[in-house]
């Protein structure tokens, strides 16, 4: 049996035109070796147990090249702060921003929870009776966001169904609409969508893309090549889109 070996700390040594290299080599009964760059730029190497340190060192130069690329994208798109759920933050809708701007207390009798809404550029929170804390604050945003979601998702979605219908050649599908932390739609074998809520925040651009890439689903339930050349016939330059989104999503914050 074999017994487990800690963690070990190994770095590639400097070159004349790139840095030394840390990264934390851990082994197990995996088979292959596998590179993994973090988002704050830190390297985890899984190897074999019986795989030798020279060996170990030679596969990490050889991506030394793609390392330093992910690690540069981590760097040029960090991730967003926390939110704080304070006055000022920015909230998103439709690509654009809106700032958070507290309004007066409500008078007493009257809501208990907090209510947001849309005015000008600002989201403005509307207290209740209730104290007005990070937490309450959140929830307004998430009933406002689900709200606003539900009702652009849907119109978008027929807007778009009508106009593939003939190509795509399935029923409407149903829509639900919910937060989605890892992904920004779904396709059941059942002809269901799901969205993500936080889809809303995206340009609209993107709010179609996500659309026309289930509504493709309901054809070719994979990512195959049928797939791609569907959806590409129905939106010209969908893998540009996809590419953009996927970096917005980085850049902004998901509520």
């Amino acid at each position: 049996m074999l017994r487990p070996v800690p963690p070990e700390l190994i770095v590639l040594p400097e070159t004349s035109a790139l840095p030394a290299l840390p990264f934390l080599l851990l082994r197990d009964r995996r088979r292959t070796l596998r590179i993994t760059v973090q988002a704050d730029g830190g390297v985890t190497v899984k190897a074999p147990f019986h795989a030798r340190p020279r060996d170990v060192l030679d596969a990490v130069q050889r991506k030394r090249a793609w390392i330093e690329a992910k690690r540069r994208f981590f760097r040029e798109h960090a991730l967003p702060p926390p939110r704080l759920w304070v006055e000022g933050e920015v909230v998103y809708y439709l690509g654009r921003p809106f700032r958070l701007r507290f309004a007066d207390p409500a008078p007493a009798g009257r809501r208990r929870a907090a209510v947001a809404e849309l005015r000008g550029k600002e989201l403005v929170i509307l207290p209740g009776s209730a104290p007005l804390t990070p937490d309450a604050v959140r929830r307004s945003v998430e009933r406002w966001r689900q709200s606003v979601a539900e009702s652009l998702l849907r119109r978008r979605l027929s807007r778009l169904y009508t106009r593939v219908r003939a190509r795509l050649d399935v029923p409407c599908p149903t829509l639900r609409v919910r937060s989605l932390k890892r992904r920004w739609g779904s396709c059941s074998t059942q002809g269901g969508i799901t969205l993500a809520r936080q889809l809303s925040a995206a340009p609209l651009a993107y709010v179609d893309y996500v659309l026309l890439h289930e509504l493709c689903h309901l054809r070719h339930m994979n990512h195959g090549p049928r797939f791609h050349a569907l959806l590409e016939e129905l939106l010209p330059g969908a893998a540009i889109r996809a590419r953009e989104l996927h970096l917005w999503g980085l850049e902004h914050a998901k509520d």
